[in-house]
């Protein structure tokens, strides 16, 4: 049956901004072992052997900055694999994108370098695509802004660029140093354009369709959301942005969201962090990972909504050059279970 079908028997009820949730239901089963936010800088892909003076704004402590981020994705990476998922829904804001639609990529296999001088850094994984298919379908029947990518007659590997291949190296790393085989993905493109409303609407009905759908809810799924923070940090000459004050501003209410736990008790504070505040000057910030953020607040405030509590894990913030990059993310609170 599908999610809209589903959706017709569930009574609903409104959030204050009008956008539907589940009704509360003891039955479902929360699929999701962890959601996290990976930066996706080159500077930290290896910062203890690589020269990078060269890369704009480096400055004294840009390699000190660049090995925590470094050490903080590949423990998150490992962590992530230690929940041992069997599919990732990974989004992006610089791969496979349109100007208002989300993206959800069909194809078998993507591959990619991280390019420039990182080119010898590399990932490439498997995508879902009978999954990819259902989440895209029940996307549309709830209205979302969404479509279905695919190229020739679907058999084709689509290449990967550096926002998508430096998550998945560290997490590839991880998964050999586990073990386990890499696990398929969901690639969701994200939107040029900012509609914090879509954004939050879609993360929910991804929730939504993972909670209701039996071929997502007998899995073990982690969400990966690659983004930046603001990259007007710097004055430097070097620097390929402007210097504004906004940058610090927006980065504060960002890692601020990222260091709260999502419960019922927190969930206005953190809505008030990144929809309200980091949201009403993200036009200003020159961020790429906003839209993302948003994304995994909405479905996180879904699972929230069925009483589930998640905890964050925050890994580290650094601004090594002349943009902010954080790693975080937030598991389900096994205490309260």
């Amino acid at each position: 049956m599908s999610f809209s079908f589903w959706l017709a028997i569930f009574c609903v009820t409104s959030s204050t901004n009008g956008l539907p949730l589940l009704e509360k239901n003891a039955d479902l089963r929360n699929p999701f072992v962890g959601f996290y936010v990976f930066p996706h800088g080159g500077v930290t892909l290896d910062p203890a052997s690589m020269n990078y003076s060269s890369e704009p704004a480096f400055k004294k402590g840009s390699q000190e900055k660049s090995i925590q981020l470094h050490d903080a994705m590949q423990q998150a990476a490992d962590d992530l694999m230690k929940s041992k998922p069997d599919r990732i829904i990974f989004s992006t804001p610089h791969g496979f994108h349109l100007t208002d639609n989300h993206v959800i990529v069909s194809t078998p296999t993507v591959y990619g370098t991280a390019g420039w001088i990182w080119s010898n850094f590399t990932a490439e994984f498997d995508i879902d695509m009978d999954l990819s298919g259902i989440l895209n379908a029940e996307l549309q029947s709830a209205n979302n802004h969404v479509d279905l990518m695919t190229l020739g007659v679907g058999h084709e590997t689509l290449p990967l660029l550096w926002a998508e291949v430096i998550p998945w190296y560290f997490i590839r790393k991880a998964a050999i140093k586990a073990g386990l085989p890499l696990p398929p993905a969901l690639y969701i493109g994200q939107p040029t354009n900012v509609n914090i409303d879509n954004l939050r609407n879609i993360g929910r009905d991804i929730s939504k369709v993972a909670l209701l759908r039996k071929e997502f809810a007998d899995r073990k799924i982690a969400v990966v959301i690659s983004g930046d923070l603001s990259h007007y940090h710097s004055n430097d000459k070097n620097s390929p942005y402007p210097y504004s004050l906004v940058s610090k501003v927006f980065d504060e209410f960002v890692v601020n969201w990222a260091k709260m736990d999502m419960n019922a008790e927190t969930e206005d504070a953190s809505s008030k962090e990144i929809l309200e505040k980091a949201g009403g000057i993200q036009n200003e910030a020159g961020h790429c990972g906003y839209t993302g953020f948003a994304m995994l607040h909405g479905m996180l405030e879904e699972l929230v909504h069925q009483d589930w509590r998640f905890k964050s894990h925050f890994y580290t913030y650094q601004v090594p050059t002349y943009f902010g990059m954080m790693v975080s993310s937030w598991l389900p609170d096994v205490s309260s279970s």
